[in-house]
């Protein structure tokens, strides 16, 4: 499986199951949504040489979602959205992309907003 098909089958996965708030990808730089609540997805991919188990290679990476609310109107809904997040990858196959467990930041201000780092690894076989 190549990197593009790796972030197509996260990115379909998302955009299929996520109706919660508006999701914004990582090519997002300087101007931060008017959304009360929002979250933006980053896909990378590891520097590291690949697991190699005879002809068979398997890459591993890290799906990164920020999630956005609006700052002193409680943890409430963050916590929602993390739950979302939880149900709709941690654990999960995403074509040969195996989603695994989830781990959170503690939150920052950001603006107007409390951002909060929500992080899951995955791995996948190379073609």
């Amino acid at each position: 499986m190549s990197f593009n098909a790796v972030r197509e089958a996260i990115a379909t996965a998302i955009n299929d199951g996520w109706s919660a708030t508006e999701v914004f990808w990582e090519a997002l730089q300087n101007d931060k949504p008017e959304q009360d609540e929002w979250i933006m997805v980053h896909i990378l991919f590891n520097n590291s040489d690949p697991f190699s188990f005879g002809a068979v290679r398997q890459r591993t990476g890290l799906i990164q979602v920020d999630v956005y609310t609006r700052k002193n109107t409680g943890t409430k809904r963050e916590r929602e959205l993390i739950d979302n997040i939880s149900t709709l990858l941690e654990g999960q196959r995403l074509s040969d992309v195996l989603v695994r467990d989830m781990s959170i930041d503690a939150s920052i201000f950001e603006g107007a907003w409390r951002k909060t780092v929500v992080t899951m690894g995955f791995n996948w076989i190379e073609d």
